[in-house]
């Protein structure tokens, strides 16, 4: 019948024609319909295309087999995806209860999913969420730090819970990945127990554009329990005394992507510490 819409069919075919009914795109329809496929393709183009950041090569160094892995902020799950590939078990932290419902559907099953925001305190908090023009989350950048500049047109407010990461009952950690957007010393504060008796390798975004002072801060905060702080440039890791916001963080290149960077220049704002014992096992480059 004439401007009857067709039933959802049961191939990937239908439901990528489906789109054109519901006013979405491709990908936006592979992501509402087939959300796992969605993700691995994602991941796909993550790991090997370029897209993805280029710390993401080092896990397997970073990751003793059969331990536990943390991923604080995990967003849709790409670290968490990877860090499957060698823990026994990871537990990915996300705030954004929406968020954390869509990473638990496609995550691999050894991963469990806590929808949580990791604090210094156990308490609630309020999650800033830029939106884009079309009114989209802009997940990746929700942040609980007051002073994070967001860039955006209008912004969501969530009251979420905050919990400390010393409050949960881990074992066996051997590497803790932590991405909230100029929160990271609030976590760090929150998991001094846990870090002190089990020694895992830190992964940790610290942006001095979100919260000056904070690459000097968390080294010295790690340095007096004998960790080791590190970034990769150029395929290398280096010492964190090393690190030149002016030049490592230039502010001015956010405007592009990894993709679109100028092959001259790098954006850098993951850091490695290691405790001094695994140093040693460390390789240089990923």
């Amino acid at each position: 019948m004439a401007g009857t819409r067709r039933p959802i069919g049961l191939t990937l075919e239908d439901r990528a024609r489906d789109c054109y009914w519901t006013r979405m795109n491709f990908d936006d329809a592979l992501k509402h319909h087939l959300p796992h496929l969605w993700f691995r393709f994602q991941f796909f183009k993550y790991k090997y295309r370029g897209r993805g950041e280029p710390e993401l090569a080092l896990i397997r160094h970073l990751v003793a087999s059969g331990s536990t892995a943390l991923d604080v902020g995990c967003s849709i799950g790409m670290y968490a995806a990877e860090m499957a590939r060698h823990a026994a078990k990871v537990i990915a932290f996300e705030a954004n209860p929406r968020i954390a419902a869509f990473a638990a559907g496609v995550a691999p099953g050894n991963v469990e999913v806590v929808n949580a925001a990791l604090s210094s305190a156990p308490g609630r908090a309020t999650l800033r969420v830029p939106l884009n023009a079309k009114g989209g989350e802009v997940s990746e950048l929700a942040t609980l730090h007051a002073g994070a500049p967001l860039h955006a047109d209008s912004i969501q407010v969530l009251d979420v819970e905050t919990k400390r990461l010393d409050d949960f009952a881990i074992d066996n950690c051997s590497f803790i990945k932590i991405d909230v957007e100029g929160h990271e010393e609030a976590v760090l504060e929150g998991a001094t127990r846990l870090i002190a008796t089990q020694r895992p390798i830190l992964m940790v975004e610290l942006d001095e554009g979100i919260n000056p002072g904070t690459v000097q801060r968390f080294a010295a905060r790690l340095a007096v329990r004998n960790y080791r702080g590190l970034f990769l440039s150029r395929g290398t890791l280096h010492p964190v005394a090393a690190f030149d916001a002016a030049r490592h963080q230039d502010q001015a290149l956010l405007r592009y992507t990894r993709k679109t960077l100028p092959t001259d220049r790098e954006y850098i704002n993951n850091f490695l510490f290691v405790p001094e014992e695994k140093s040693a096992a460390l390789p240089s480059r990923p």
